[in-house]
């Protein structure tokens, strides 16, 4: 089981010192208070983890940037308190968290994908259906795209938001990602996808 701590009252612990952070801040200067942020983590904590577990291939990289996401959201100041922009704030902070690891660790992200492409090759025919594996060939991108739109059902327009991208862009990306992956389980001998 995976547990994130975070402190809730309006000190935040930041590279080893206490700062005096406020929550964060709706429109107008008013912030979530303790209980309607305690809300939005119990609501969106373990989804978050998952997500972040699925881009990185990782549960402690996913458990600190899942942290990470949480500090970052409460030191923002808010434009809305409505629970669905909030949602799509916070995932597109871990998004951008998976996206700023990758770029400072770039032949990780390279060898991660190389490595699960031979593991998934070299396993045995009963641990191939092991999806985590034949998922983390695709780039960060594409898996963020399948996630959002196949497990968290969010709408293209939440999705857009979240990945910094054109709210028309996010139907053809998910059929390229959507086709990448088709191709992938092709290739490990899953048959053709429809």
């Amino acid at each position: 089981m995976w547990s994130i701590s975070l402190m809730l009252d309006t000190g935040a612990i930041v590279g080893g010192t206490e700062t005096s952070r406020p929550p964060a801040e709706k429109a107008g200067g008013a912030s979530l208070s303790e209980q309607e942020f305690e809300r939005l983590y119990q609501q969106h904590a373990r989804p978050l983890w998952g997500y972040l577990a699925k881009m990185t291939g990782d549960p402690s990289l996913a458990e600190d940037l899942a942290q990470k996401a949480f500090l970052r959201f409460l030191g923002t100041p808010l434009k809305t308190d409505e629970p669905a922009a909030l949602k799509a704030f916070l995932y597109r902070i871990a998004t951008n968290l998976v996206y700023d690891h990758w770029r400072k660790r770039p032949e990780d992200a390279t060898l991660d994908r190389e490595s699960a492409k031979i593991a998934s090759r070299e396993e045995d025919p009963a641990l191939r259906h092991d999806m985590q594996k034949l998922f983390q060939i695709l780039e960060p991108r594409q898996r963020a795209l399948l996630w959002l739109a196949h497990v968290e059902n969010l709408p293209q327009r939440q999705i857009a938001g979240i990945l910094g991208v054109r709210e028309g862009s996010v139907r053809v990306l998910l059929f390229r990602a959507r086709r990448k992956f088709a191709s992938i389980l092709q290739e490990n001998g899953y048959g053709a996808a429809s």
